[in-house]
């Protein structure tokens, strides 16, 4: 009974190193004894298409300003309200200024009678120096005299001074808005104390126009720069929710590139007119660097992946033909190849699952015509 099953098992064996010997030196055509697939295609063109980069960017404020007090005091008025727009130059805060005032009066009393010491002191050093010239007063009366109106004349114009520095602190009272914007979060509201260069009262943030901050692959920089030599390079922004992009433009490079992801900061700028992009906001930003001149492209959905890698199916006299290609990026809902298709190839769009190198294939559109 072993020896019977053994030598089954070595006819086994026998038949299929026979078999796959065969089949080595006959192949057969895999679309024999199988009906044709049924796909769709759309033909590999050669045209003109937009170079372009795409990235996701942060908006951030054009200016960002963090509204302080600039002397210790107790707010009075708030003559806005937070998320208005203000203009640079509006009043914003009113502080009290009753303390500053009465100082101003006591120092312009004091520069008064420091003035009138001054011009009396001054009179009796030209009586002394009068004097001095007939022969009556000695020379070292007349250099008292000049002495004692000349320290008169230097505490006059430190009191003029003082009182100069009480007017403009007078100004602080009075918090107007440094720069045009969207105003925050309003920190103190009327009765409460404010200190002197302490967290900021409220910040004003420009939006109009407003910055994408964004990340560009370091191998751009090269394209980036040239299409800056050459003139402005156009820009694009949409985020979820919005009707129609934003334009701008590509506004600086950043110097140096982080070494830790490989990508160059940049900043794109938006006129942003009617308040769309919003600091904080996630947005799709593209630029447009030029044209790529007669690209070979074929549909996104053209473009499959295997073990080899990207690939797509070739319709050739009926069968379709496997093809290795290499994309170059994607525009839209095209891909463009760089490698494996010269241009005027008929490519399966559909129908894709059913496909495999060589079978037969039917197709049910009409192959497109080149434009």
């Amino acid at each position: 009974m072993k020896k019977l099953v053994f030598i089954i098992a070595i006819l086994a064996v026998v038949g299929a190193v026979g078999w796959r010997l065969y089949a080595r030196f006959h192949p057969q055509d895999k679309s024999a004894g199988h009906p044709p697939v049924l796909v769709k295609s759309a033909p590999a063109e050669r045209k003109d298409v937009p170079l372009e980069i795409s990235a996701v960017g942060t908006m951030v404020p054009y200016q960002t300003v963090g509204v302080r007090a600039r002397l210790d005091s107790q707010v009075m008025k708030v003559l806005f309200h937070a998320g208005d727009e203000v203009k640079e130059g509006d009043l914003m805060f009113v502080l009290d200024d009753r303390p500053l005032k009465a100082q101003i009066a006591q120092a312009q009393a004091n520069l008064a009678h420091d003035k009138a010491q001054e011009q009396n002191l001054e009179i009796q050093y030209e009586r002394e120096e009068s004097l001095n010239k007939k022969g009556f007063e000695t020379q070292s009366n007349v250099d008292q005299a000049k002495a004692a109106w000349q320290a008169q004349a230097a505490q006059a114009a430190a009191s003029d001074a003082a009182l100069q520095n009480l007017q403009v602190q007078l100004q602080y009272t009075q918090i107007q808005a440094p720069i045009s914007g969207r105003a925050g979060t309003v920190a103190l509201t009327v009765g409460n104390t404010v200190k002197a260069n302490d967290l900021p009262i409220v910040t004003i943030n420009q939006i109009r126009p407003i910055w994408a901050q964004v990340s560009l692959p370091q191998n751009e920089i090269g394209l980036l720069r040239a299409a800056m030599e050459k003139g402005t390079v156009a820009a694009v922004a949409k985020h979820d929710g919005s009707a129609k992009p934003e334009i701008g433009r590509l506004d600086y490079l950043d110097n140096a590139i982080d070494n830790t992801t490989g990508t160059i900061a940049a900043r794109v700028l938006f006129d942003n007119a009617d308040e769309t992009l919003w600091p904080g906001m996630f947005a799709d930003v593209t630029l447009t660097l030029g044209v790529e001149n007669q690209a070979v492209v074929v549909p996104e959905v053209a473009i499959q992946h295997g073990p080899e890698g990207e690939f797509v199916y070739a319709i050739v006299d009926g069968k379709a033909v496997k093809k290795l290609v290499k994309t170059e990026r994607m525009v839209g809902a095209e891909a463009i190849i760089k490698e494996g298709l010269n241009g005027g190839e008929q490519v399966a769009t559909d129908g894709l699952l059913r496909l495999e190198d060589g079978a037969a294939v039917t197709v049910e559109n009409k192959p497109q015509d080149k434009t």
